[in-house]
């Protein structure tokens, strides 16, 4: 073999050279095999990596998803509970500017007693019924009669369930019970009818409320907002019981079992 490499090369002094080289060139062949074998275990093992990977990704993008829903009722919740603040904010404050005339026309605020009522009838027809129609505007919004309505539906839309019944039961009743406490006076008064009718008012404004609750709850399709309607026509059948209020107060007691 030796001497095949001398009549290669040609020199004999390169005979240790040409087997180094030789050797060389066969050792980057064993060290390929092997670097190939161990190269191959990570390009094994990289096909879980990319499978978990692949799962986080996914897992990332279903809880993207599965959040927007959320996001998104509770921007509707944040919503309506801005318009139930500051719609009930605005009716407050006309409520009690209704208050103040009042005041003003008679120097007293006792319903019972006083001179509220008196004071009243020496005052301008016209003024009076405007303190009175401030009043009623306010207290209208708790109990969600025409025109002061359109609250009703985006709130109980927006408001979780509990809250909507909550809405529709409790507080209307408690603003029933203001609102007749209120108008007994008026009612009774003699002669007051002649500066401002309340039956005439309410007959009005009750028929306006069952007319609009229910025909615009017919065309709802979000059952929340059908209910929300159904709820402001069944104001306006209340009020028709205020009308009937008398001195046997029937109207009292029919008012009484249909709220309760």
């Amino acid at each position: 073999m030796m001497e095949g490499v001398d009549d290669i090369v040609g020199v004999p002094g390169l005979k240790f050279r040409v087997e180094v080289g030789r050797a060389a060139q066969d050792e980057p062949i064993v060290e390929s095999r092997s670097d190939r074998a161990s190269a191959r275990a990570p390009i094994d093992s990289a096909p879980p990596a990319r499978t978990g990977t692949r799962r986080a990704a996914a897992l990332r993008r279903r809880s993207h998803h599965s959040h927007k829903p959320v996001i998104a009722k509770n921007g509707i919740s944040s919503e309506a509970g801005l318009k139930y603040v500051l719609f009930g904010a605005a009716s407050s404050a006309i409520m009690l500017y209704g208050i103040s005339l009042m005041y003003s026309f008679s120097g007293s605020l006792d319903l019972f007693g006083g001179n509220l009522l008196p004071g009243l009838m020496q005052v301008n027809p016209l003024a009076v019924a405007l303190a009175l129609l401030l009043f009623f505007v306010g207290l209208g919004f708790k109990m969600s009669f025409v025109p002061v309505h359109c609250w009703v539906p985006d709130i109980y839309q927006g408001a979780p369930s509990p809250v909507s019944a909550f809405l529709s039961t409790v507080t209307k009743i408690a603003a029933f019970g203001l609102f007749v406490n209120f108008l007994t006076p008026f009612i009774f008064f003699p002669g007051f009818s002649k500066v401002f009718n309340v039956g005439l008012f309410l007959s009005v404004i009750g028929i306006l409320t069952m007319v609009a609750g229910n025909f615009a709850a017919t065309l709802q399709t979000n059952l929340k907002r059908m209910l929300a309607y159904s709820s402001i026509g069944h104001t306006g059948f209340a009020l028709m019981a205020l009308v009937n209020f008398n001195a046997d107060k029937q109207g009292i007691a029919a008012l009484t079992f249909y709220l309760f």
